[in-house]
């Protein structure tokens, strides 16, 4: 018998960079992601962006692909002030610092964080730090040379993987989270951050400004100048951090995973009622 099936396709990454995998992992996505969408009863997605990319480069019609959004989860709220400063004693011997969350991935950009950090460090002698939280991953040697490299390279803290507490802790007492990936389906960092009112820096590109709307400051992910200009407006300037921390709240709000599940069923629910109707005939 033929099952219905709804595949969960987050992002196309490795059809527009197949540079940040490795050989195998992308071989496999190429031979089967477009088997798996051309024969599913429907697609779902997690941005409008990512529906628009598929149906392009499958040749697959939009009103086939489903958006659920994703959420954030309900552990990542605000800390107190003692908590904070608890946290960055911890981690960073007392000192603000910026965050990036996520794997140490080639898609992410560490390689030009860590240069925006060393040009806003050599204008900035505040003792602001950086903080990686996150597993090292496919790439590592470009992020180990540059970081190799830095004049300020003390200040960069990797922390590998943490536990879920752990990151709300580190990323709940940041100065503002940093999201400069080349390519993104969703970027739940992001919400993450805007529930713990921690402003964002993200880059202009694929679905990020669709999840962070105005509550972001934007950069160009491929100039670290953008990116370290941004680093010193959050941390001079505390009216601009103010208002993207208020429009974060405002923004959140229109994520959650109960829309999800709710999307998510529609769907299923359509394919249920589409295969009834068709056996009905």
């Amino acid at each position: 018998c033929s099952v219905p099936c709804i595949p969960v396709i987050h992002d196309l990454n490795f059809e527009h960079r197949p540079q940040d995998l490795p050989f195998l992992t992308r071989t496999f996505y190429h031979h089967f992601f477009p088997r798996f969408a051309r024969k599913a009863a429907r697609i779902v997605t997690v941005s409008e962006y990512s529906r628009t990319d598929i149906s392009r480069t499958y040749t697959i019609p939009e009103s086939k692909i489903d958006v659920c959004y994703n959420g954030a989860s309900e552990r990542f709220v605000p800390l107190p002030p003692d908590e904070q400063m608890r946290v960055r004693r911890t981690f960073t011997g007392g000192s603000p610092y910026f965050i990036m969350v996520g794997s140490l991935h080639p898609r992410k950009n560490i390689v030009t964080a860590l240069k925006a950090f060393e040009l806003y460090r050599r204008e900035n002698p505040s003792g602001i730090k950086l903080v990686l939280a996150g597993p090292a991953w496919f790439g590592k040697k470009e992020i180990h040379h540059t970081w190799k490299k830095m004049q300020y390279r003390t200040d960069v803290i990797f922390t590998g993987r943490v536990p879920t507490e752990t990151l709300h802790r580190l990323l709940a007492s940041s100065l503002a989270l940093v999201c400069i990936s080349h390519f993104e389906g969703f970027g739940i960092p992001l919400l993450e951050a805007m529930h713990c009112d921690v402003p964002v820096i993200a880059s202009r590109v694929t679905s990020l400004p669709e999840v962070a709307g105005d509550a972001a400051l934007y950069v160009d992910p491929n100039d670290a100048a953008s990116v370290a200009r941004a680093m010193e407006t959050i941390s001079n300037d505390d009216n601009i951090r103010q208002s993207l921390i208020e429009k974060g709240r405002l923004r959140r709000n229109v994520f959650s995973w109960d829309r999800t599940a709710g999307l998510l069923w529609q769907s299923m629910e359509n394919v249920l009622r589409s295969n009834y109707d068709a056996t009905a005939l």
